[in-house]
């Protein structure tokens, strides 16, 4: 794969996670940060130009993540035939950590991601994310083991919360 852009989409709401990954990559990992201070419809067109021009489409999720238009995001890059979608799940922003309602929507997003995995690539740490994405631009093909790691943990059936439905209490 000849990687050109990654598109850094996903968590904002204060999430530092952008900050960090950039600091793991070398100058050959070209990418766009579309997180500014003053969010414009300017700003809403130049990301969608940069997302259309990125064949990498990055979703960091953490539990600072608020709304739910990364998760539309996410299928929609998942069904654009132009582009690898990552999807990296970190359990731990600050001191916000995944609720027991939020693990479980993760996990059923994770499984459906895996029904893709030959445009998809999962990850659990921005270290790992950062370890294939650099092996890429140097033209490695990165390992089995990098390609496929559940990044929301193993696919378990967790049951239901109390009054949630299929909560037989």
């Amino acid at each position: 794969m000849k990687m050109s852009k990654v598109f850094l989409g996903g968590t904002c709401n204060g999430s530092t996670w952008r900050e960090a990954l950039i600091a793991l990559l070398p100058p050959s990992v070209f990418y766009f940060n579309p997180v500014v201070e003053d969010w414009t419809p300017e700003c809403r067109v130049r990301e969608e130009d940069e997302k259309a021009s990125s064949n990498l489409h990055l979703y960091v999720l953490t539990p600072k993540q608020t709304g739910c238009y990364a998760f539309a995001e996410i299928m929609d890059s998942v069904h654009d035939e132009d582009v690898i979608t990552l999807v990296c799940g970190l359990d731990g922003d600050d001191a916000f950590g995944f609720g027991e309602g939020q693990l479980r929507s993760l996990l059923a997003l994770q499984e459906m991601l895996l029904r893709h995995a030959d445009t998809v690539v999962l990850f659990r740490s921005l270290e790992l994310l950062a370890k294939w994405l650099n092996m890429e631009a140097e033209g490695y093909e990165a390992s089995a083991e990098l390609r496929m790691d559940p990044c929301f943990g193993e696919l378990v059936d967790v049951p239901p919360a109390a009054g949630e439905p299929g909560d037989a209490s």
